[in-house]
């Protein structure tokens, strides 16, 4: 049977074009829940949002904080520490109040890589400066006990941040203080009676431990105008939260990204949160760089051995195994390729190569 050497050429070109496609969908990272859009990304954080035909919509961050994402608590500034007066014999303190667009421009002036921001912890509306109801820990310090010790008995939930990995624990006086964790927000569980059936402004936050190594290493950050209590959690599950807790809504819900708001607000905030992206690699680079800006006096050394070694005045050993001098190693340099995404391609391809000139082959001996 004689087979037209076009048929096999479309052939072999519709097997690399399938084989191409499904290497790159198992590149691919996990899907969003479905209805959900990727509107933006950076460095190891994501911003996803759902619109409804007769509402607003839903966003969702996610961080990848064993990517180096950052989730970093903002406060106003302290008018007045009122120390032992918390809830468990810390500071009380009362906090001025910023917008969202305010806390965004701090943000961004300390961040290079600032992603978004959003609001944090309930707070009391009756008095200004204000405070807070439940504990805020930024940077291994303890900044407000909260003051409300008897309020949601069994369900206040802290959530604890370390380099790379997070949680969300109950919260009593040990969980606050007797942790390694760099930071520490306290918010409700997602049964608390916060208006549960009113569709109105929510802020949740969960943790997924995805890669099942026993540390949640993803944070999400739920925002809207309009949802129910258990629609807020139920989004965050169907992102894979294993734990979900509530922060401030209503009239406070607020999310801004990159200078445009997505849910705004008027109401300023005591407390707010920073999402961060991780550094790039490029970033590094230009601040290594930009701290060493002076010219190196020439090093003549390299050309003084090789004139003894000419002149037979030498018994010196080659430069990278002199003392102190080491050889200059791949996977050490910044600049370096990673190897191991380069090898995989010919190797995966090579059983189709051998195929294809088997073919080849054929086409020769039937011709």
């Amino acid at each position: 049977m004689h087979v037209p050497k076009k048929l096999i050429f479309i052939a072999i070109l519709f097997t690399l074009f399938s084989w191409a496609s499904a290497a790159q969908a198992s590149s691919t990272p996990e899907s969003a829940p479905e209805g959900f859009k990727l509107i933006d990304e950076a460095a190891g954080v994501q911003l996803y949002r759902k619109n409804y035909s007769n509402g607003v919509p839903d966003y969702v961050q996610v961080l990848d904080l064993s990517m180096g994402a950052q989730l970093v608590p903002l406060h106003g500034g302290i008018a007045e520490t009122r120390p032992g007066k918390g809830s468990y014999d810390g500071d009380d303190p009362r906090f001025y109040s910023k917008s969202v667009q305010k806390y965004w421009a701090d943000l961004n002036a300390q961040y290079p890589n600032a992603f978004c921001v959003s609001n944090g912890q309930f707070f009391y509306m009756k008095e200004y400066p204000t405070r807070l109801p439940f504990p805020l820990r930024i940077d291994s310090e303890v900044i407000s006990d909260g003051y409300d010790l008897r309020g949601f008995p069994e369900q206040k939930l802290l959530l604890l941040i370390w380099p790379g990995y997070a949680d969300i624990v109950p919260l009593d006086k040990e969980s606050l203080y007797n942790t390694t964790a760099l930071h520490g927000i306290a918010g409700l569980a997602e049964d608390a009676r916060k208006s549960p059936s009113k569709y109105v402004g929510r802020t949740f936050i969960g943790v997924d431990d995805r890669d099942g190594n026993g540390l949640a290493e993803i944070v999400l950050v739920f925002s809207t105008r309009s949802a129910r209590q258990k629609d807020a959690a139920a989004v965050l599950r169907s992102f894979g939260a294993d734990q979900v807790m509530m922060l401030d809504g209503g009239g406070s819900a607020q999310l801004h990204c990159q200078g445009m708001d997505y849910v705004a607000s008027e109401r300023l905030l005591p407390q707010a949160l920073g999402i961060v992206a991780a550094a790039r690699e490029v970033d590094a680079l230009s601040e290594r760089a930009s701290m060493d800006p002076e010219i190196p006096e020439k090093d003549n050394s390299a050309e003084e051995e090789q004139r003894k070694v000419q002149a037979g005045e030498s018994n010196a050993q080659p430069r990278q195994q002199q003392k102190g001098i080491q050889p200059v190693s791949i996977q050490n340099s910044p600049e370096a390729v990673n190897l191991e995404h380069v090898i995989w391609v010919p190797v995966s391809i090579l059983p189709l190569a051998v195929i294809v000139l088997l073919v080849v082959d054929r086409v020769r001996r039937v011709d």
